[in-house]
């Protein structure tokens, strides 16, 4: 059958790609071409529901690719309203606008949200695709009780979203080449979440030779303590609640539930969904144990986290608990994690005296406990296998994203959790002068990383690799002059006291 004009016309405009399921076409904007809502896997509803995504069904003609595909359901923490759609499995390709005929490095993007929320569309990648001349790829991933339900006996318990995440992976391989990408060199990235789940992807099975470099924005998957991952017995007991409180027996039951029934049995149940198993065939080994004994595989590996990676969840917090005080604080530290004979330890480095100091501690507490060490650890365990580069994102007038710090206003944010985010993707957040010069610096930073695994770029401070020789350094990012500069972040998150208590 002929083209259409419009077809034909898109076609040498370079904006319909074929992909293996059929033809989509996209659209452009200020040299950035744009491909969004392709499905990378079938709907998982009905029958498909908790099961491992399927192939996408293949159609005929050229698919409109100009609008993204719903989010997949979640409540209101990150949408405006609850989403109940689950025909969410699509992802989006940004491509440069260039005459060059070799392929570009890739990036997928993993979003974070707790494993509860979350929508590939929110990350826009024009300015790191038009500067760095890559490709980069943003895909949805189930969540919350459709992403990470277990229940004895269901096969992947407590891992769909994880295996969402891989048949992205095995999409882009099979796929990007036609969008200008090199489906030889692709780097996994996520932030949150979306870290924690690039570094379980380095160690899962499942994601063995689907992409060749990774970089973790404050996400690393060595801190089991943070609620996000758990045994696979501990997820399935998470997921009998939600059974009961349907009313069920069966999985034929469960499916027969409607959207809302299933967010709705997880509010009344308090159950905890948003967490990953382990122990299982996607994810056979304790992360942290992972990567103390080499099992992840060997890449480059950027792994880094926030000045300030705490204060978001702190502002959640101290309202609950009505602050810290002197006397208040051992009881707080028992809630929140520690062991009796910990406590003493803590309090001694992290000392509270006065109301405002309990404020500063506790924040400094959910900083170096639950991100800065972490990610330190990680870096240890892995920079004796592959090279590895550490990074602190230290703006700490980082412009706060639409409705931050409206439960503690009080409390400033820093360089808070995701604020570097604003450096390399299109945010609705407006940069100062000497902002977007590291910005501009951190994407040549990301660039170099991307195309050759190593992240140093002319004209740049140098970013030394985090050997265990070497003292494991972190390149601290800030803007100004000197701004950019290595740093011992272990020392000044005090995890020598983390790793003694086995904390992180």
């Amino acid at each position: 059958m002929a083209c259409s004009p419009t077809e034909d016309a898109s076609a040498r405009a370079g904006l319909v790609a074929g992909t293996q399921s059929g033809k989509v076409r996209g659209s452009e904007s200020r040299g950035v071409k744009h491909f969004q809502g392709i499905p990378f896997a079938g709907p998982p509803t009905g029958k498909d529901r908790w099961e491992a995504p399927r192939p996408p069904v293949s159609w005929s003609g050229v698919r409109n690719a100009t609008d993204p595909g719903s989010a997949c359901p979640q409540e209101p923490t990150e949408q405006p309203r609850r989403v109940v759609e689950e025909n969410c499995l699509y992802l989006n390709v940004t491509a440069p606008r260039s005459d060059r005929t070799r392929k570009k490095p890739v990036i997928v993007f993993l979003y974070g949200g707790g494993f509860t929320a979350g929508e590939a569309s929110k990350y826009k990648a024009d300015q790191l695709v038009r500067q760095g001349d890559v490709v980069a790829v943003t895909a949805n991933y189930r969540v919350g009780v459709f992403g990470f339900l277990g229940l004895p006996g269901l096969k992947n318990s407590g891992s769909f979203g994880i295996l969402d995440q891989q048949a992205a992976l095995r999409w882009v391989r099979r796929n990007i080449a036609a969008f200008g990408g090199d489906p030889e060199n692709v780097t996994l990235a996520g932030q949150s979440a979306g870290g924690i789940s690039t570094c379980i992807n380095m160690m899962s099975p499942g994601a063995d030779e689907l992409f060749d470099k990774a970089v973790i924005h404050s996400g690393p998957c060595t801190n089991t303590g943070n609620g996000l991952l758990a045994p696979v017995g501990e997820v399935e007991k998470e997921g009998k609640k939600i059974e009961r409180e349907l009313g069920c027996s069966s999985l034929a039951c469960m499916r027969s539930k409607s959207a809302v029934d299933l967010l709705d049995a997880v509010a009344k149940s308090h159950a905890a969904v948003g967490r990953v198993a382990y122990g299982t065939p996607t994810l056979p080994t304790r992360p942290d144990k992972a990567v103390q004994t080499g099992r992840i595989r060997s890449m480059p590996v950027l792994v880094g986290s926030t000045r300030d990676d705490g204060t978001l969840a702190a502002s959640g917090l101290l309202p609950l608990i009505g602050g810290v005080t002197h006397d208040s604080w051992p009881a707080v530290l028992k809630g929140l994690f520690a062991a009796p004979d910990d406590i003493p330890k803590i309090t001694r480095r992290y000392p509270v005296r006065t109301k405002q100091e309990g404020t500063d501690q506790f924040t400094a507490v959910q900083t170096d406990w639950g991100f800065s060490c972490p990610a330190a650890a990680m870096r240890a365990g892995a920079a004796s296998r592959m090279p590895v580069y550490g990074f602190e994102f230290a703006d700490r007038k980082a412009p706060k994203w639409p409705g931050l710090g409206e439960r503690m206003p009080s409390l400033p944010l820093g360089a808070y959790h995701a604020s570097d985010l604003n450096y390399l993707f299109d945010m609705p957040t407006k940069l100062q002068p000497d902002q977007n010069v590291l910005s501009r610096e951190m994407i040549e930073y990301w660039m170099g990383f991307m195309y050759h695994g190593n992240p140093n770029h002319p004209g740049l401070p140098a970013w030394p690799s985090a050997t265990q020789e070497n003292g494991s350094p972190v390149l601290s990012l800030a803007p100004g002059s000197g701004g950019i500069k290595p740093v011992d972040a272990s020392s000044e998150h005090n995890c020598a006291l983390w790793n003694h208590l086995g904390r992180h």
